[in-house]
C-alpha cells in the first residue's frame, strides 16, 4: 500500500485520505507503526487531512503497538477538529493504553 502512494506521487497523483487510510491500515496490519506514523507526517506535508477513518486505522496501529501517548494525541486532535469518536476508536485507545503503560504499574498494584 506505500507503494500506491509512492506511484502516485510519481504519476503526479495527488494522493486522497482514503489512499493514506488504506496504507496506515495495512502497516497496522503488517506491525509497523513507525511507518504509519511516517504517513499521516505526510499527509500532513502533502496538505490531506486526516478524517475520522483514517485516525481510526492510526488508533488501531497505536493499539498493536501499545503507543498510547500517540493515541492520546490523535484522540486530542479528533476532539480539535470535532470528529466524533466511536467505540472502536475508544477500544483502540484503551488497548494502547494497557499494553504499553501496564508496564509503567507494578504487580499488583490495583
Amino acid at each position: 500500500a506505500t507503494w500506491c502512494l509512492a506511484d502516485m506521487s510519481e504519476a503526479f497523483v495527488r494522493p486522497t485520505a482514503f489512499a493514506f487510510c488504506a496504507a496506515i491500515s495495512a502497516c497496522h496490519k503488517g506491525l509497523q507503526f513507525t511507518l504509519a506514523l511516517r504517513l499521516l507526517q505526510e499527509m500532513s506535508l502533502a496538505e490531506v487531512e486526516p478524517n475520522r477513518r483514517v485516525y481510526g486505522a492510526a488508533l488501531a496501529a497505536c493499539e498493536t503497538s501499545g503507543a498510547w501517548p500517540t493515541a492520546l494525541q490523535f484522540l486530542g486532535e479528533m476532539h480539535i477538529a470535532r470528529m466524533p469518536l466511536d467505540g472502536v476508536m475508544l477500544c483502540s485507545a484503551l488497548g494502547a493504553f494497557e499494553r504499553g503503560a501496564g508496564s509503567l504499574c507494578p504487580r499488583g498494584a490495583s
